[in-house]
């Protein structure tokens, strides 16, 4: 009978210490992010800030895919139009984090039935859990 004891007593205890190894791994939904980009192309520059999306977490990597609320600053200034040079944007796309730093490659959809592609780096504002 005490050997049956023991012999749970350390199985309950070995499966104790197994579990609380760190699960690094999960995947989430976030409403909002604490990360901002400043992205450009051909035409313009975009400074995004993550919104709400699917997050996937490995120990310090992170990889989401997102809806980001952006702020359109044209390259050209429009001297006919001097208050369409900043425009609110929507754009959708893939946020990849290795600890604080952020690559953006994101699409954006123009007033005018276009799609415009953006690239740029980013960064973790706050602390860094991870």
């Amino acid at each position: 009978m005490k050997k049956q004891i023991l012999i749970i007593l350390l199985f309950s205890v070995s499966l104790n210490v197994f579990a609380q190894e760190k699960n690094t791994q999960k995947t989430s939904f976030n409403f909002l992010s604490n990360q901002i980009s400043i992205l450009a192309n051909n035409n313009a520059t975009f400074l995004t800030m993550g919104g709400p999306g699917i997050t996937y977490t490995n120990t310090k990597t992170e990889i989401s895919l997102r809806f980001l609320a952006s702020l359109r600053f044209d390259l050209e200034k429009n001297l006919t139009k001097p208050n369409e040079s900043i425009r609110p944007l929507m754009g959708f796309g893939t946020q990849i984090r290795y600890k604080k730093i952020v690559i953006t490659p994101a699409a954006f959809y123009f007033y005018n039935n276009k799609w415009e592609y953006a690239t740029g780096f980013g960064f973790l504002l706050g602390k860094n859990n991870k």
